[in-house]
């Protein structure tokens, strides 16, 4: 299963809240990624399962709040040792080094 960039911000973003918040706010803060972005992000995320979400009534308006839950927060584990495996000096991103004999 892939997780685009946009999926692991708004999981990144999650895992730095202690409560639920509101799809609108996750995407007011992530102001340089476009608003449906964020949105597609979250119903992706919320469909397969790594966040949890809950509609809000509270408000004159609907919300719906947002949470990281275990299996977002592993996919976001996971994908962080990617990162730190590729950002190791000496390895190569293009793969294996081809020598040419002479």
């Amino acid at each position: 299963m892939t997780t685009s960039r946009n999926q692991l911000l708004v999981l990144k973003y999650l895992s730095g809240c202690t409560a639920p918040v509101a799809g609108i706010d996750v995407s007011a803060d992530l102001d340089w990624v476009a608003t449906s972005s964020v949105y597609a992000a979250i119903s992706a995320l919320q469909a397969r399962g790594q966040i949890n979400a809950k509609w809000d009534h509270s408000a004159s308006h609907p919300r719906r709040m947002i949470s990281l839950n275990d299996l977002g927060a592993e996919t976001l584990r996971q994908a962080e040792i990617i990162e730190q495996r590729l950002s190791k000096p000496g390895k190569s991103r293009s793969g294996p080094s081809r020598t040419q004999e002479a």
